[in-house]
């Protein structure tokens, strides 16, 4: 009987099962018939699934980070784009493509992992993770799940469909930018007269030669030599150094700096604890966006805005 099934070769898998049933075959020929029809639902599930795939990714428009992130001064950081506006420009596709998605997640000592499983209604079913550290001292233990959480689901569920990120177009505005440097290289200097021999052959000196002007020879010059600050090249006169006082040079005591500092963090107790929370990597991150160079800098940013710009800064 086994023979006789597998010489039936215009017979699709169910028609052999149903084949074998009729002719009574032996159990041994039925399971691995059913295997064979399992593995092969299989197979055109998984190709149902991708090819659903590539449409839904030429469909989905480019995804714009678009959130913000601002310094103290209102200057921008960077930008992100947060998971939901993410699901709300793709889910017409998604649906539309037989996709749905299910996000799960585990938490093991100090981080925590996301699974997205991504669905198709042809029974198939792709998995992607991501596990991401948690720990920040300057927020609370729930704050610090909150935020992994959120930055890991936004990465699990990018990478479970292929879905790209990125910035604003910015090729015109590197264009103008491009022809304006184009055009102030091409633009020619105003020529100098040399004030010894009247030609127009002054050059700005090399540092290693000392620096200052030359009257070039090979231009026609004398090759005399001019100060940085001759009034003759410059057209300026030369800017006179102030002189300092003792008063405005005189430098405060280790004793006075101390007492200082003493005032400063008596009066601001809770910017000294958070400070001193820091890593190093986030104090750099403090210098760099608020140009904290020390307490006095620091102890000015609010508590608040520190902490949202820190916690926002996570993700």
């Amino acid at each position: 009987m086994a023979d006789e099934i597998v010489k039936s070769d215009g017979l699709g898998i169910q028609q052999l099962i149903s084949e074998g049933l009729k002719n009574n075959a032996s159990i041994d020929v039925m399971e691995r018939l059913f295997a064979l029809s399992k593995e092969s639902m299989a197979i055109k599930a998984r190709q149902e699934f991708y090819l659903a795939l590539s449409k839904f990714q030429n469909e989905i428009p480019k995804i714009i980070k678009n959130k913000p992130v601002k310094s103290k001064a209102g200057n921008v950081v960077y930008h992100y784009a947060p998971l939901e506006e993410i699901v709300e420009q793709v889910k017409a596709s998604l649906e539309s493509n037989g996709f749905s998605y299910t996000l799960k997640t585990k938490q093991e000592n100090n981080s925590i992992t996301v699974f997205c499983e991504a669905h198709h209604i042809s029974g198939h079913t792709d998995t992607t993770d991501i596990t991401v550290p948690i720990g920040s001292d300057y927020m609370s233990a729930q704050q610090q799940v909150g935020a992994a959480l959120t930055f890991a689901k936004r990465y699990a569920f990018c990478d479970a469909f292929g879905i790209m990120t990125g910035d604003e177009d910015t090729d015109a505005v590197a264009t103008e930018e491009q022809k304006k440097a184009e055009t102030a290289k091409t633009e020619e200097k105003p020529r100098i007269v040399c004030p010894v021999c009247g030609k127009e052959a002054i050059i700005k000196g090399k540092v290693e030669y000392g620096g200052g002007y030359l009257c070039y020879s090979k231009k026609g010059g004398c090759g005399a030599k001019f100060a940085d600050d001759d009034v003759r090249i410059t057209g300026k006169e030369p800017v006179k150094e102030e002189v300092k006082t003792e008063e405005k040079t005189k430098e405060k005591t280790a004793e006075e700096k101390a007492e200082e500092l003493k005032v400063l963090r008596l009066k601001h107790l809770d910017h000294f604890k958070l400070y001193e929370t820091l890593t190093k990597v986030q104090k750099d991150l403090l210098r760099e966006v608020y140009m904290v160079k020390n307490m006095y800098n620091f102890c000015e940013i609010p508590l608040s805005e520190i902490n949202d710009f820190l916690s926002t800064n996570q993700k």
